[in-house]
């Protein structure tokens, strides 16, 4: 049985990045891929759900105004406004139902996304925790054989023995931790909460990030965003309605009607400077941020080969018998939190730069 994790890591090392591998479920539909439980989540994702009708009913809103554009109706002023107006605000509602389908949608994506990464990432530290477990049950039998001959001490056995136990317990509370992520994800899918999931073998991808002129794209989104245009299309409809409006307030009896208009525009030309305010703010923010998580990689990554070189040193010594199972523990310790360390890190920067890549679109 080869030592802990060091053929393991070492390989990882050389390779650039993990695979994650599981067993095959003997019943296939637990065994589910990426597109899998990412559709599976958008399709039983009760907000979209509610989303998808709000858009139907937008959508049908938005027909019948389209349908009734050139139609007469009982005074001048609603003929008006249906040609002008009404229609306006009805394709309004529709786009804004549909955006917010949209934010929704990503943020299912890439939260689901992350727990399916984080599953991933716990099977692999339970793989490394069994073959700790079977390494320590090998030496445990040695030792038990070096007691009985009287080569060893019972202290020395003790030892062992607490040490084994000791990485029982560990595994179980990975196996719990990863139990209540299988759980979690199963609720987002829409499946039972105990139901088997098994997840297919997938890297987490990871690509250096960088945005070419930060600057000429704060500029575009200023000018494109959505919350920006959808602003700037409800003044003009807002306008609309007020002119249409003016031309039948010869007695004056829709003289409260325009002055809300009136105020609703000077509030929405103020809002389309705070949402450009914002969009530049979030754009070099989240950016900025991007890079703090490019650099955490790089650290973690010299951490990691740190450690896979002083736990190979270790493990040398253990072999000839300079050091003791317990001095030896805390590299291969320190060896599986670094891995796990730098995993987190490779995860958090990928679940950044899609959220910023779907923002600045």
């Amino acid at each position: 049985m080869k030592k802990m994790s060091i053929a393991v890591i070492v390989s990882l090392v050389l390779v650039g990045s993990l695979t994650f591998k599981y067993a095959n479920a003997e019943n296939s539909t637990n065994n589910l891929n990426y597109g899998d439980v990412i559709q599976y989540a958008i399709n039983e994702n009760s907000d979209l759900k509610i989303l998808n009708e709000k858009i139907k009913l937008a959508d049908e809103k938005y027909d019948d105004a389209l349908d009734e554009k050139d139609e007469e109706a009982n005074t001048s002023i609603e003929t008006d406004k249906r040609k002008e107006v009404y229609h306006l605000k009805a394709k309004l509602e529709l786009e804004n139902a549909k955006w917010n389908k949209e934010q929704k949608q990503n943020q299912v994506d890439l939260e689901v996304t992350k727990k399916y990464y984080s599953i991933l990432i716990q099977d692999e530290l339970i793989d490394l925790q069994k073959q700790q477990i079977q390494r320590l049950e090998k030496q445990l039998e040695k030792k038990q054989k070096e007691f009985e001959a009287g080569i060893t001490s019972k202290n020395s056995l003790m030892d062992y023995e607490l040490i084994l136990e000791q990485s029982k317990i560990k595994l179980e509370a990975l196996n719990n931790e990863k139990q209540k992520m299988i759980m979690e994800l199963n609720i987002n899918m829409g499946r039972e909460v105990n139901q088997e999931l098994i997840l297919e073998e997938k890297e987490i991808p990871y690509k250096e990030y960088k945005v070419d002129n930060l600057d000429e794209t704060i500029k575009r989104m200023r000018e494109t965003y959505y919350a920006v245009t959808r602003v700037e299309d409800e003044i003009k409809a807002t306008v609309q309605d007020k002119n249409i409006t003016q031309q039948y307030n010869d007695s004056d009896q829709y003289d409260n009607y325009i002055e809300g208009l009136e105020d609703k525009i000077v509030n929405l030309n103020y809002e389309t400077e705070d949402e450009q305010k914002d969009i530049e703010y979030k754009i070099r923010s989240d950016y900025n941020n991007i890079l703090k998580l490019s650099n955490e990689i790089k650290i973690k990554k010299l951490d990691y080969d740190n450690k896979v070189k002083l736990l190979e040193l270790a493990d040398t010594k253990l072999e000839k018998g300079l050091i003791t199972e317990l001095e030896y523990r805390p590299f291969e310790e320190d060896a599986s939190n670094a891995l796990q360390d730098y995993e987190k890190a490779k995860l958090n920067y990928y679940i950044a730069i899609e959220d910023f890549k779907f923002f600045i679109r």
